[in-house]
Parts: structure tokens; sequence; C-alpha cells
């Protein structure tokens, strides 16, 4: 009985996803959940900070086309900025509006993001 338990609980906190996920962030509200896969997707998903259960179905997906090797979320849960490949990913999921930076020389592995940036 607990395993089965542990296991409905177990999926209502997951998703399955068609590529392994590389990078994952909780906003700081804990409401929202952002990742994005090896296949150069990001996902946003909504969540239920009480109880840790995440929606049904992403909110909003962007093709980025290379492994997402970092993902992260402003404080605000706005915008998200993700690095894949040597670009960094500026988007607003809300509005759909997206941009790039790709002049980078180097593949981007980590992202940090400050209160005043976005």
């Amino acid at each position: 009985m607990e395993l089965t338990a542990r296991k409905a609980l177990l999926q209502k906190q997951s998703r399955a996803n068609a590529a392994p996920i590389q990078a994952l962030v909780i906003s700081s509200s804990g409401s929202t959940v952002v990742w994005g896969d090896s296949a150069g997707q990001l996902s946003i998903w909504k969540r239920n900070p009480s109880t840790g259960e995440l929606a049904a179905a992403a909110t909003a997906t962007l093709d980025v086309e290379d492994a997402v090797a970092a993902v992260a979320i402003s404080s605000n849960d706005s915008q998200v900025v993700a690095a894949a490949g040597q670009t960094l990913h500026f988007w607003n999921p809300a509005t759909g509006q997206h941009r790039n930076v790709d002049d980078h020389h180097a593949t981007i592995t980590a992202i940090q993001l400050g209160d005043s940036i976005l």
C-alpha cells in the first residue's frame, strides 16, 4: 500500500519527457518549473508549491535547436534564460518573445541571474 501511495505521489510531481532533461530550475515562488532537454526543448510547467504537483501539461515550450546545458528564471517568473551550445536564449513565455545572443566562442555551461538583469 505504501509503495502504491509513493508511486502516485511521484506521478503527480513529475512528468515523462521524450529526451533526457539536462537542466531544471524551480522558481523562487515554487509555482513554476522550467526544464531544458538534450533535444533542445525548453518546457515550462505550473506547480502547486504546497503539494509539489505539476500541471498535466506544459504551459509553454520553445525549441532552441541545441541541447540545453543551463536554465534560469527571473524572480518574478516572467523571463527564462537558457544556455544551449554557444547561444544564450532570452524568452518571455507569456508573450512568446524570444531573442538570442550567439556570439560566444565557447559552449556556455552555467547561468546566474541578478534581480536587476531582467
